[in-house]
């Protein structure tokens, strides 16, 4: 009895050990931080930071304006699109470690290029 219970003791160890989590199995291409600043235009100087979690990106704006967008799955053509309540539309690309950031804004077209952090 005692050697059975130590058995499954390592079984179980072992199991934990090789079998991925399901945080791991759910990971996307893209997850993590991305960073990018609009350095031209009356936008000049706005900094976006996506947040991208299992796939899912947010994104927010800081600067000349602030705005966030909350969740929205990452699509298979990499491209996010978010629209505000003011009907403003945002799109951001993903290829592999750079993004590119569109949005017509208040302070006019906002154009950013950035990369993951």
């Amino acid at each position: 009895m005692c050697c059975f219970r130590n058995n499954a003791i390592v079984a179980l160890a072992l199991a934990g050990v090789l079998l991925p989590s399901a945080a791991a199995l759910a990971a996307g291409a893209y997850d993590g931080t991305w960073t990018g600043k609009e350095t031209s235009g009356g936008c000049a100087g706005t900094v976006v930071t996506i947040t991208v979690a299992d796939n899912v990106a947010s994104a927010n704006f800081s600067g000349s304006f602030q705005w966030t967008f909350h969740g929205k799955p990452i699509p298979s053509d990499d491209t996010v699109k978010w629209v505000n309540k003011e009907g403003a539309v945002s799109r951001a690309r993903f290829m592999g470690t750079t993004f590119e950031m569109t949005s017509n804004a208040p302070c006019g077209h906002l154009s950013v290029t950035g990369s993951k952090q």
